[in-house]
């Protein structure tokens, strides 16, 4: 089994982030092809509201390898489709739907109902009121060498 996306700064897809008004903060990307499955801390402190979006994409190329589905590198702009699938994703212990906050601090760790096959993931949350901090922890995982 291989681990990658857990030690350090790394595992800080959304790192710890002030809440400013009502501006969606968004995940740097996962790239999630060499992975079978991933676990999601999703914090956030003080009297933030608001809601959590995980998305998937099996055709989002980063910059550094072009601007379009396989092509080669160019230096341009990110490109690529998310799909949301954030009902995909549960409350690990209670098997229920990701909470969203509504004014009182959250702390829940998420994960897919069965392993999550895409070519990337990001995560973004979007507050509607309050004030305080939000963060997002990942750790995914292969199964197979």
């Amino acid at each position: 089994m291989t681990m990658r996306y857990g030690d350090g700064e790394d595992c800080q897809l959304i790192a710890t982030q002030a809440v400013s008004g009502t501006t969606p903060i968004v995940s740097r990307v996962v790239d999630m092809r060499d992975f079978d499955d991933i676990g999601l801390q999703l914090i956030t402190t003080g009297t933030v509201a608001g809601t959590w979006l995980i998305e998937a994409s099996n055709d989002f190329v980063a910059a550094m390898n072009g601007n379009a589905y396989g092509s080669i590198s160019n230096g341009t702009s990110p490109v690529g489709t998310f799909t949301d699938c954030t009902a995909f994703f549960t409350k690990a212990a209670a098997g229920t739907a990701i909470a969203n906050p509504s004014g009182a601090a959250t702390a829940q760790y998420a994960k897919p109902l069965h392993g999550i096959r895409c070519r990337a993931l990001r995560i973004t949350f979007t507050p509607s009121a309050g004030a305080g901090n939000v963060t997002c922890l990942g750790n995914a995982h292969c199964w197979g060498g």
